[in-house]
């Protein structure tokens, strides 16, 4: 499967890449409380999962407020 793909480059606009990373935080917290009550993680090392996926989202939003305030021609040139 990984053939399919090769060479291509796919373009995934950032406000795709924020809902994509809103549903990745609300699984990771879901499945981390049960993965730390079962032992498989503990609490700090879920706490930095979510605190890095957090500030990922953080960026895209970042990411999506400036480029609302460029020119055109800036953000076409990317």
């Amino acid at each position: 499967m990984a053939d399919l793909f090769a060479g291509t480059v796919m373009r995934v606009p950032v406000r795709e890449q924020i809902r994509c990373v809103e549903r990745e935080v609300r699984l990771r917290r879901s499945a981390y409380v049960r993965w730390v009550a079962s032992g498989r993680m503990k609490q700090d090392a879920a706490d930095r999962e979510i605190a890095a996926m957090e500030a990922v989202l953080d960026t895209l939003r970042e990411v999506e407020a400036g480029a609302a305030d460029e020119p055109a021609e800036t953000r076409d040139a990317r």
